[in-house]
């Protein structure tokens, strides 16, 4: 089966991944500015801000699946075998890598392994991929109700969301799909409905809205966090948020891929290595918090920047080397 290509997608994903990388970027100098300080409350902005990441990865999946999939039978056995090969696979052997690094530094354990590949504990971010695989054992039955009445389970989706983000508290509720399902079907809608093909007016309007309410919610909630106030309505604030962040985002990249190519053949080579980068990048971030830094003696602020520096200009070097090798492969394979 031939899958559809969309410029939009391809870059978003590229610039999710590098903010991404960011969040864990900026997590550990919020943790060590001076609170109420200038450079703490630019890392906390940044790195709040950026909380749309992960449900607009999920966002794309929606996407992505139902522009291959909504009008067409899915071969299920197929379908699941070509995620557990491309996603499942290289998150266990991911997970394994970080279990020999954290292992040398005594602080797993062996008879934990199996638990920290089902619940994705390891490593902070991990916890995608166990909402990602929830997403792909659903999206056959979701793409039938939703064929059926999109409008009610768009509604039921943001609903769910909603309240389990608000309302509803359980051990790993980060892990559980109904707590992101709305994004997913989001998505789904995008792709259903073409609104690549209708919506300025539509994105402008998500763009400016994403700016007032992320301006509010991320003051009140810096504002909860210094000076210790209760903000009641968080959780769901930042739903509506992401929400207006995602179709905010994926309106600014239909606009870049189509407007300025270079910067789209940019995203491409970053897009076809977002998911070991995904993966892999806090690697580079353990080495340097626990290996590099702790004899230096920097400034949080310096040892940001070098983290940064040296983090993207891998992440930048890696793509571009996967380009060439990509491109050769295919020259030495023609006849």
């Amino acid at each position: 089966m031939k899958k559809n290509v969309f410029k939009e997608i391809t870059l978003m994903n590229a610039i999710l991944c590098l903010c991404v990388v960011m969040i864990h970027l900026t997590s550990a100098p919020v943790e060590k500015f001076i609170s109420g300080s200038i450079p703490h409350i630019l890392a906390f902005s940044v790195n709040k801000s950026l909380c749309f990441c992960v449900p607009a990865f999920i966002f794309l999946s929606g996407f992505k699946l139902y522009a291959n999939y909504g009008d067409s039978k899915i071969d299920l056995m197929r379908f699941w075998w070509g995620r557990l090969r491309k996603i499942v696979i290289p998150y266990v052997i991911a997970v394994v890598v970080y279990f020999i690094c954290f292992y040398f530094k005594r602080t797993v354990d062996f008879k934990d392994l199996p638990m920290h590949i089902l619940l994705g504990t390891l490593v902070a971010h991990f916890y995608y991929i166990i909402i990602a695989v929830q997403a792909y054992l659903l999206f056959p039955f979701l793409k039938t109700l939703f064929n059926k009445w999109p409008l009610a389970v768009l509604i039921l989706s943001f609903v769910c969301t909603a309240v389990f983000n608000q309302f509803i508290s359980f051990t790993y509720r980060d892990r559980f799909i109904g707590t992101y399902i709305f994004y997913l079907i989001l998505g789904m809608a995008f792709a259903k409905y073409r609104v690549y093909e209708k919506g300025k007016p539509l994105f402008i309007t998500a763009f400016m809205g994403a700016i007032i309410v992320g301006s509010g919610h991320f003051w009140f909630l810096y504002t909860a966090i210094t000076k210790q106030f209760m903000y009641k309505y968080a959780n769901l604030i930042t739903v509506v948020y992401v929400s207006l962040a995602i179709a905010a985002i994926y309106g600014i990249c239909l606009k870049l891929a189509d407007t300025l190519p270079r910067i789209y053949t940019l995203g491409k080579k970053l897009s076809a290595v977002s998911y070991n980068v995904y993966l892999y990048h806090f690697v580079v971030i353990f080495i340097f918090q626990y290996y590099v830094f702790p004899k230096l003696n920097l400034s949080p602020a310096t040892e940001f920047y070098i983290a940064a520096t040296c983090l993207y200009g891998i992440i930048f070097a890696y793509s571009f080397i996967h380009d060439k090798l990509k491109k050769f492969n295919k020259k030495s394979l023609r006849p």
